[in-house]
Formats: structure tokens, sequence, C-alpha cells
């Protein structure tokens, strides 16, 4: 060995042999490691792409339900396509996100309920490549569109079948009472309001101003106040037999000046005679009843201002049938002031998140112990189009249903349903007339119900929630049908059957069509 060593110290080749191997050694390895670092960089890059990926859809995803549930677009599994719909790890089922091509699931569970909103925990898992991300987001749901504790009509016309036990009437038009009960109702009216007694006789004159009406006896009725009108449909978007010149103007436009100073110089200076869509010169400011008070010619009426409260406000014409005429065709062209349901919300209602419910607040309240019911106004019909987006079953076409065809829900904890054993049903019959039978009796219902055209009842049946029918709900002979909750119908008529109305019990049927939502949380699992 020592022999070895001598050779290669006294061989400078052997030294230099012996170093270029040693770096080449080195190399090798340095060169090795480079390479599998970069290697590991560029799948941690990938991962890392991928990981953003994911989060930013299931970010998207969380924006694309908060989007379609304020917007009033689909967003239950059983409201989209079969391939809309997805499943989450955990079984709970959901929508897939707009953008095409997103592997992301979005699902709503419902927390809490009231009986105008819900606690929502929205779920969003994301897949990118080899990234996953789960985020939940717990939101507060708020029904934009409805109030609690309230009958919403067109007209109620003098129906003995009707009785009206609690909650608070609206009327666009009249009202016309039989049950004593139904008239001890607070009652608010576009025109006028009335009790015609139970047997024949003379019918009591109607009052079309609330001072008529206290001279009357009726102090909870309030005929003739300011109707509140939803901001973005047009006031009218057609004409029809005595409104032939449709009114396309949209109250989020033509109402969105403030109160003071009131209208830019442009509304200021137009009146109902040069500018009111749809105006006669025979129009009067109400009826042509010599015992309406606010009668007079409107021509010179300006076409928009502010309420004495300051809320914008605009004269809207409308032509509707009344009782008095037997035809089907309109027989009183009248005005009404019309002020933005968003704004008279935003100015009278407040939101408790403890009861999930819409409460009067700042001077106002329906009844005059506990604030001021001048401040109120005409509530406008439910829009069963945007109600009957979101469901949990749906029918179209019209037809008969029974029990059999549809499962009506469950409530374990009557009156107020706020169990979360309860199956709160979603349920739109779309684009029809519908004719409900209860062989018997129907089972009790539960949750929300939006018909697109009329609805006829047969047979007993009860139903706890929200109920909307976009045309007229109809009692069949000998049926006895009673309505726990919210309820908004063009009309109603009976045919030997009763309704029996009781609005004033605050069902929790939850969050329903178009809402309001506000993030309370947000955390990643």
């Amino acid at each position: 060995m020592r022999g070895v060593i001598r050779v290669i110290r006294d061989d400078a080749r052997g030294v230099a042999l012996l170093t270029v191997l040693l770096f080449m050694v080195l190399m090798f390895l340095l060169v090795s490691a480079m390479l599998i670092a970069s290697g590991k960089e560029i799948v941690i890059a990938g991962l890392h792409r991928d990981a953003v990926r994911a989060e930013e859809q299931a970010q998207a995803g969380l924006e694309d339900a908060l989007h379609r549930m304020a917007g009033g677009r689909p967003w239950k599994p059983e409201a989209v396509d079969l391939a809309a719909r997805c499943s989450q790890d955990d079984g709970a089922r959901g929508v897939r996100m707009s953008l095409a091509g997103s592997e992301t699931c979005v699902a709503v569970l419902l927390r809490a309920a009231g009986p105008s909103g819900s606690f929502w925990e929205v779920r969003s898992h994301a897949e990118a490549g080899r990234a996953r991300r789960r985020v939940s987001s717990a939101v507060l749901a708020q029904t934009g569109t409805m109030l609690p504790g309230v009958v919403v009509l067109q007209s109620l016309r003098g129906d003995p079948g009707i009785e009206i036990g609690s909650g608070v009437v609206h009327t666009s038009t009249f009202a016309a009472y039989v049950a004593g009960v139904s008239a001890d109702r607070t009652t608010y009216a576009g025109w006028r309001i009335q009790q015609r007694p139970p047997a024949p006789g003379v019918p009591v004159g109607p009052c079309y101003t609330h001072a008529q009406c206290l001279a009357a006896g009726r102090p909870q009725w309030w005929p003739g106040p300011r109707r509140a009108v939803y901001a973005a449909p047009p006031l009218r978007p057609g004409g029809f037999a005595g409104n032939p010149t449709a009114d396309q103007r949209t109250p989020d436009a033509v109402l969105s000046f403030s109160c003071p100073p009131g209208p830019p110089p442009g509304q200021a200076v137009q009146v109902i005679g040069t500018d009111g869509p749809g105006f006669q010169s025979t129009d009067l400011r109400a009826d042509l009843d010599p015992a309406d008070p606010r009668q007079g010619a409107i021509a010179a009426e300006p076409l928009y201002g502010c309420t004495t409260d300051g809320l914008p406000y605009t004269w809207f014409r409308e032509a509707f049938d009344t009782e008095d005429d037997a035809d089907a065709d309109p027989d009183r062209f009248l005005w009404f002031t019309v002020v933005r349901f968003d704004q008279w919300l935003a100015r009278y209602w407040c939101f408790d998140e403890g009861a999930l419910s819409w409460i009067p607040c700042n001077g106002f309240h329906p009844d005059p112990s506990l604030g001021d019911p001048s401040l109120g106004a005409v509530l406008p019909l439910a829009p069963e189009n945007a109600w009957s987006q979101n469901y949990v079953q749906g029918v179209t076409g019209g037809g008969t249903l029974t029990p059999a065809d549809l499962d009506l829900g469950r409530c374990a904890d009557p009156p107020l349903c706020r169990s979360p054993a309860n199956a709160r049903m979603t349920i739109a019959l779309d684009r029809g007339d519908y004719a409900l039978l209860c062989p018997g009796a129907c089972p009790e219902g539960h949750g929300v119900l939006v018909v697109d055209g009329d609805l006829a009842i047969t047979g007993t049946f009860a139903y706890r929630g929200i109920m909307v029918v976009g045309g007229t709900l109809a009692i069949g002979p000998g049926a006895a049908v009673t309505i726990h909750g919210t309820m908004s119908a063009r009309g109603i008529e009976t045919s030997g059957g009763t309704v029996r109305l009781l609005s004033g019990t605050l069902v929790a049927a939850g969050a329903a069509g178009p809402v309001m939502v506000t993030r309370r949380a947000w955390w990643e699992r």
C-alpha cells in the first residue's frame, strides 16, 4: 500500500487522475441533486397551481350559489337538470357551478328556519387536477319579497265562505267582508273597504278614507293608502281591456331619486294628463261614486313626488273588475300612488335574527298601540314566477293531483313548526291550473306551495307555511281548507266550501323566493 501511495505521489499524472475522478463524482452528485430538486419543484408548482385553482373554483362556487339565491335562480338539486346535479363526499346533494367544465359541487344545508328567514350552510367542494378544496360559509337568508303574518289579495269579494281569523289583510283594490271575525282584521286596501251583512239586506256602504272608516266604527281599516310595488318589473308590461297603453316604467329607474330634494327636473315637471301612461280625459283621482271624497280631475297632478314621510312615489293607472259588475270586463279605471317595496321595507321593517322574522320598526306598526298604522302600504302580490324557480317537487302543465302525487311536507311541532325534524317541502305547480283532490282529507302540509295559475281544492286540507297562488284559490263544495301562515292570491272563491285563513300564525317556513343574503362566517374543511 505504501508503495502504491508512493507511486501516486511521485507520479503527477496519478494525482490528476484521482482529482478528476473525485471532481466527476462530486459533479454527478450535484447534478443529480439539482435534477431531483427541479423535479420536486415542478411537482410542487403543479400541486400549488392545482391548489390555487381548486381554491378559486371553491370560492367561485360559493359566489355562484349566493347570486343564485339573491336572483331567485335555481339552486336546489331538484330544480335543475340531471346533468347539473352532483353529490359531495358525505352524500350531501347539490348543483354544479355555472361555469362550463367546472368540477365544483355546491350544496346548501338548512341549519335554522323562521317565518321570514333561514340560516344556511353553503358548502362548496372543488377539484382541480390533484388538489381538492372544501370551503363553507354560514349565510343568513331573508325573504325579500313577502312579509309574515299577512293575507295579500288583488281583491276580496264578499264571500260568506271566507273567514280570516288572524293576520293583516292587504288588497290591491277593494275588500268586502261578510264574516264579522274577518272584518275585525287590520286591512289595507288600495281603493275601498266595506262589510256586507251575512243576511240579505242593504249592504253597509264602503269607506274610502280612514276618517270615514273611523266614523263607521272601523279604526282598523285603512283604505286608499299608497301601494308598494317591486323595483324591477314594469308597472304594466302590456295593455289589456280598459288599459290599452302599456306602462313600461320600472320603479327602480323612475323612483331612484331621494326625498328630499325630490324628483329631478325632468321628472318634476311631468303631470298625469300629459305624461301619465294610459291617461284618459275622463279619469278621476278615485271612484265615480259620489261618496268617495277623493274624486276630482287628476290631469294636473304631478306624476312624481315625495310622500309625507319621505318616500319617492309615482302614479299608476289600473283597470279592474268589481263585484258590482256582472261581466268580466274591467269597470273601474283608477289611479294609485305607488312606492317601491324595497325602500318601504328598509324604512319600516327590521329583521330579528333570533326569531328569523321581519318585525315592524321605526314608528310603524299595524297595531296602533305599538306604532303608527298610517305609515303602512298595500303589499304587492308575491311574484309567483320568481318564487317557483326553486323547489323540491315540481309539476308543469296543470292537471289534477292527489296526496299520492305530492309529498306535502310535515310539521312535527305546530303551530310554529321550528323543529329540525320538520319536512319543509317547497312545491312549484307551474304553467297551468291545478286541482288538489283530498278524498275525505289530505295529510296536513308544511313548507312553501307556489301555483302559477288557479288552484282548486276539494275535501279537507290544512297547510302550514306560505301559499302563493298566481290565479284564484277556489274551494269546492263541502271542502274545508285551513291555511296557517302567509297567503298570497289574486282572489278567493268558495262554492259551498269554507276557507279559514290564520295568517297571524308565524310558521317557520324558512326563507323563500328571491332572498337577501348576508355572510356570517367562512371556514375551510
